[in-house]
C-alpha cells in the first residue's frame, strides 16, 4: 500500500467506478482487496507519468 492509504481517497464512489470498469475486463466480480490494488497501482502509475511530463516541460528540480 502506498503512503496515502485508502481512508481519504478511495471512497466507494470511487470503488463502484473501477469495478464497472474492470469487471467486465476481468469477466468476474472483483473482491474490495482487488479494487484497493487497482486503485493504487493506477495512482502510481499517474504519479510517475506526470513526474515524466513535469520533467520534460521544466527539467530536473
Amino acid at each position: 500500500m502506498n503512503s496515502y492509504g485508502t481512508k481519504g481517497w478511495l471512497n466507494e464512489d470511487l470503488k463502484k467506478e473501477i469495478k464497472k470498469v474492470f469487471e467486465p475486463r476481468y469477466k468476474r466480480s472483483l473482491t474490495d482487496e482487488e479494487v484497493t490494488v487497482i486503485a493504487e497501482n493506477l495512482t502510481e502509475v499517474m504519479e510517475a507519468f506526470l513526474k515524466m511530463k513535469w520533467k520534460q516541460k521544466y527539467g530536473q528540480p
